[in-house]
């Protein structure tokens, strides 16, 4: 029996294409996945576990209490790249509230890109540094240049007036000590004050 000789191309060609589209992928260049996992961005945050362990780590001390109120508790102390030191604060109704604090004045580290429609520029009591409040009515964001650095405080569920003038003056008053422990060479006593009832309800 003869086989037609244009059959015989046919299913020739038919067994190619079939092997072709059953191949195994090549597999990828070696290292490849791990020089995609390389190119991922690193995580800037390092937490710790006390406050004076983030204080060495950036060098400078956070004269803020642990303790802001009695149903607010330090919960967590982070230092971006070694420069920025956060502190996270939180009540037992998931409120919360973070503060951060940078060498060098007149820097925004909030991180917040929210808009405020009321936004409020004022000098420091003391008259050595400069402070701007913004809210939305719910939120508040306070930024603070002093004594040189940059401080963030902000609270989703917003501050008082008076408990958002009394953690500037803080702020403030921790500024003037650093300056003279530097002019004198003198150990001065850290702020600590604890403020009853800081944060509004």
């Amino acid at each position: 029996m003869k086989i037609n000789r244009m059959m015989v191309m046919a299913i020739a060609i038919t067994l190619l294409t079939g092997c072709a589209v059953n191949a195994v992928p090549a597999a990828a260049p070696a290292g490849s996945a791990e020089r995609e996992e390389n190119m991922q961005i690193a995580n800037p945050w390092k937490d710790y576990a006390a406050l004076k362990e983030a204080e060495e780590a950036v060098g400078f001390s956070f004269d803020i209490p642990d303790v802001i109120a009695d149903s607010f508790r330090a919960e967590k102390f982070r230092v971006m790249n070694g420069e920025l030191l956060e502190v996270i604060y939180r009540d037992g109704n998931d409120c919360e509230v973070r503060i951060r604090k940078r060498a060098g004045e007149g820097v925004d580290i909030s991180g917040n890109y929210n808009r405020y429609p009321e936004v409020t520029e004022e000098a420091i009591a003391n008259g050595k540094g400069s402070v701007t409040y913004k809210t939305d009515g719910t939120g508040c964001q306070i930024l603070v240049s002093c004594g040189g650095y940059s401080w963030s405080l902000y609270a989703p569920d917003g501050f008082s007036g008076d408990s958002a003038e009394s953690l500037v003056n803080c702020i403030a008053a921790s500024a003037d000590d650093a300056v003279k422990e530097a002019e004198s060479g003198e150990k001065t006593e850290q702020v600590r004050t604890v403020y009853s009832g800081i944060f509004q309800r």
